[in-house]
């Protein structure tokens, strides 16, 4: 199902592809909102997270209606620190309280410096272990690489469980993402699972497609167990395909403009727009 996802800050367009169908079997009760409207056949929102206005711009951004932040450390710096102090300018004691459940509104997704090639894990797990819900990776090109990714987001499962593969790599040593969920321990290991493998699972990955290797794989890709969307890097998908030394933003235009399929039609959630986060309401293929 395609869905379309708008990052205002940089007047960005992402698209991505779910790799589930909304079903009456997935739960009703997870802490992140974003997950909960997935699981609902939803639209969601987000931005760019604005980190050179620092505490003053995460606290603005945790008033705004975004559903998700898409914090970036590939372009931009490898810093747990900074990452750890934005997310706790996100928190809203008072939206917590009004919410009724532990958690935050807004989701927080990491994308990774390193690309697929690279078989990372370290910088998956320490960016959980820090509280992020979501890992984005990029230059994913095979269906083995966006195992890994997978992998390197679980954690072991117990034996008997039905969704026991794809076998978690990443060890347990949370502290800082539950003091952050604001959860026990013990819940954060069975909520700390991806979706929608785990219908109960609060983590969710971003596998994107950036080049003619991961094109001609990304039905192999996409097939891959845990996968929780793809999505299309349209700059540097611009640059590859064109037949001059410019983005070809003409032929995506007409691309978008073919015939939809009935998946592309559906609606938009309802989203305030403030006057740093003005959604379009558009969809593309």
């Amino acid at each position: 199902m395609t869905r379309i996802f708008y990052l205002p800050v940089v007047v960005a367009i992402v698209t991505l592809t779910f790799m589930s169908t909304p079903t009456s079997a997935q739960s009703s009760n997870h802490l992140l909102d974003v997950v909960q409207l997935l699981a609902n056949g939803e639209t969601v929102f987000g931005s760019f997270a604005n980190t050179e206005s620092g505490a003053a711009g995460a606290i603005n951004m945790s008033r705004s209606q975004s559903d998700y932040i898409f914090f970036d450390m590939e372009h931009g710096t490898l810093d747990m620190n900074e990452m750890r102090t934005y997310m706790q300018y996100l928190l809203d004691p008072a939206k917590i309280l009004r919410r009724g459940r532990p958690g935050t509104n807004i989701a927080v997704w990491v994308r990774i410096p390193a690309n697929g090639r690279e078989m990372n894990e370290w910088m998956i797990k320490n960016v959980l272990d820090q509280g992020a819900h979501g890992v984005i990776t990029p230059h994913i090109e095979t269906a083995e690489q966006a195992l890994h990714v997978v992998q390197s987001m679980r954690y072991p499962q117990r034996i008997g469980v039905s969704d026991i593969e794809p076998e978690g790599l990443r060890g347990s040593g949370p502290g800082n993402a539950v003091r952050y969920w604001g959860i026990s321990g013990a819940d954060y290991l069975a909520k700390a699972d991806v979706w929608p493998l785990d219908p109960n699972g609060e983590l969710l990955n971003m596998i994107q497609i950036e080049n003619k290797i991961g094109i001609s794989n990304v039905e192999e890709i996409a097939k891959v167990p845990g996968v929780s969307m793809l999505r299309q890097h349209l700059a540097t998908l611009a640059w590859l395909m064109a037949e001059t030394p410019r983005p070809p933003k003409k032929r995506f235009r007409q691309c978008s403009e073919q015939p939809r399929r009935p998946a592309c039609h559906a609606p938009l959630r309802q989203t305030l727009a403030t006057s740093s986060n003005a959604f379009r309401k558009d969809s593309v293929c």
